[in-house]
């Protein structure tokens, strides 16, 4: 696990990410979530791209250029950068710009998931045509496999929806 994450980090360190736009940013994340930790390796699904008009080179340090140089600075992690992405293109761009200085603080204080949540909310308060298509999205991915053994025991595999987890977790 060492040598992948000195590859991992390496090839972070290696990148120049006012070259990217989100989606590429957002890809590279993703590939190397399981190197950089427990963290990264539930990284959310990124959203749709944005159209290419909204998505061209140096988008992300365009779009967000205070997270990008939290980033550099290592105030925030690069997984929080790309979980903020997910803002540009459905929070209107003079709105996301008065935030963002907040949104820098609020993700060098909090986990990808946590910081993901909140986002979650955001795209619900600012952008409920977003937050529907990511909620169609989840609902459409959930699933559950069982299988019961010879002896009675059962097995199974799922994945389920942050609300459905929460019902099946207080169930249980």
């Amino acid at each position: 696990m060492t040598g992948a994450l000195t590859a991992a980090v390496d090839t972070l360190t290696g990148l120049d990410p006012t070259g990217l736009c989100i989606t590429e940013l957002q890809s590279v994340l993703t590939a190397l979530g399981p190197a950089l930790g427990t963290g990264c390796a539930t990284f959310p699904a990124a959203m749709p791209a944005p159209p290419a008009q909204r998505c061209g080179p140096r988008c992300c340090c365009v779009r967000l250029p205070l997270v990008a140089a939290a980033v550099r600075d290592g105030r925030v992690g690069p997984v929080q950068a790309a979980v903020l992405t997910r803002l540009v293109g459905p929070i209107d761009p003079d709105a996301l710009a008065e935030a963002e200085p907040a949104l820098v603080a609020l993700a060098a204080q909090r986990d990808p998931q946590e910081l993901a949540k909140h986002v979650s909310h955001l795209l619900a308060t600012w952008c409920e045509p977003q937050f529907e298509a990511d909620m169609r999205s989840q609902e459409n991915k959930r699933y559950l496999q069982s299988s019961r053994e010879a002896d009675g025991m059962l097995s199974g595999r799922f994945r389920l929806t942050a609300a459905d987890s929460e019902v099946l977790l207080t169930l249980l």
